[in-house]
């Protein structure tokens, strides 16, 4: 990446927590040093939360947000990052803040948007230009919840600092693996809005990119009985038609990866459904900020679960495989005819699931055609699913629990 191209590769970014495959660590000697000493690489973060203080990892540090208001009810958040000490070199700088952007983003699960470039003046005028990259809704139908509490601000910085400790730990490979798929979460994060399936499609290409190095194909490959070989070898033996249907049989069998099987059980490993009562309500935010703004006198309930509101841990094991099988399904159907997910509602009100009817079975007695109901994940559980089987998996490679 030069310093004035209009495009990112992130193959060039991964490197950037583990110089020379190692992580070296360092720390910026004095605030108002290392700020001047980084005045000229101007490398930003947009996020669609308003960051109030600073967040310190150690090594580089992250600003509080300057909150740029635009025409309408569009706000931008924009925060400067003081790049570690080793990093000396405006392109360098640059890579280390899209990096950045992905971590933060796959561990806050909200979009954070790097710049490609860093071509714009050094003024206060600046940030007007750079506002245009990134601006919310903060009022009016579909407004972000951008004030964040002290509480909140603190997990994420936690969990972020979690991440990249995990991320500097893992052996180089796992590390370069981790981060491609982090990066999908984010760019599914940054297109929820503008392409609903597309950013569904990323996510489950995210679990998808994991789930095949963390799960072997012998795992989960389907073994015929031993009775059922030999009637097949049997027949074989004295038809050469047979023979040759059970040679491309077994030519088939072995060139099955098995991809959705590895899938579900990725899942199944590092996510449960069991975990997924953890998804807060998605009107828990906005609950808590009107409780904050009117106090007791505030009584209505955003949370109240609704009786059509299916409840993860009510899911028997069945449920849970078809559920999972599904999602790659919708995935593979975007993916090879371009053929979006059946959901309707991407926000979603409801905790964790969609209902979706789809054309079911002809009844023998009436004639008529039966409606089947499908449980549908919505994006907020999706993406729930693909941060805690990523993360678990991290952990378990750098032996945490």
């Amino acid at each position: 990446m030069r310093i004035a191209d209009d495009h990112i590769l992130f193959k060039e970014c991964v490197p950037i927590f583990r110089v020379g495959g190692e992580r070296t660590p360092t720390r910026y000697a004095d605030d108002d040093e290392m700020r001047a000493a980084t005045l000229d690489k101007g490398v930003f973060v947009l996020t669609d939360f308003n960051l109030t203080k600073a967040i310190d990892f150690g090594d580089f540090k992250v600003l509080e947000s300057k909150e740029i208001r635009m025409a309408g009810p569009y706000c931008a958040f924009i925060s400067e990052i003081i790049p570690p000490a080793r990093i000396r070199h405006k392109r360098e700088a640059n890579l280390f803040a899209i990096a950045f952007s992905a971590v933060l983003s796959f561990a806050t699960s909200r979009p954070v948007k790097p710049l490609r470039n860093l071509m714009y003046s050094n003024d206060e005028s600046k940030f007007h230009v750079l506002a245009q990259n990134f601006s919310v809704v903060v009022a009016g139908p579909g407004a972000h919840v951008y004030n964040l509490s002290d509480d909140e601000i603190n997990l994420f910085a936690e969990k972020t600092a979690s991440l990249i400790e995990l991320l500097v730990t893992v052996p180089y490979d796992k590390y370069q693996d981790l981060m491609q798929a982090i990066r999908l979460v984010q760019l599914s994060l940054l297109t929820r809005r503008d392409d609903f399936s597309l950013s569904y499609y990323l996510l489950i290409s995210a679990i998808e990119s994991i789930a095949q190095i963390a799960v072997k194909r012998d795992k989960v490959k389907k073994k015929d009985s031993k009775e059922k070989t030999n009637v097949w070898e049997e027949l074989a033996k004295n038809n050469p038609d047979i023979e040759e249907l059970y040679s491309l049989y077994k030519d088939a069998r072995g060139k099955n990866h098995y991809i959705t099987e590895r899938f579900v059980k990725f899942i199944i490993d590092n996510c449960p459904h069991s975990f997924w009562e953890q998804l807060p309500h998605p009107r828990e935010k906005e609950e808590a900020l009107m409780r904050e703004i009117w106090g007791d006198s505030f009584a209505e309930d955003f949370t109240l679960r609704s009786p059509l509101d299916v409840h993860p841990s009510e899911l028997n094991e069945e449920l849970v495989h078809e559920i999972l099988a599904n999602m790659y399904d919708f995935r593979s159907a975007y993916t090879h005819r371009g053929t979006e997910t059946p959901h309707t509602d991407p926000i979603g009100m409801y905790h964790s699931f969609e209902w979706h009817t789809v054309p079911g079975e002809i009844d023998p007695d009436s004639g008529r055609q039966q409606a089947k109901v499908m449980l549908l994940p919505n994006y907020r559980l999706v993406n729930f699913i693909a941060v805690t089987c990523i993360f678990g998996y991290a952990r378990k490679l750098a032996g945490k629990k």
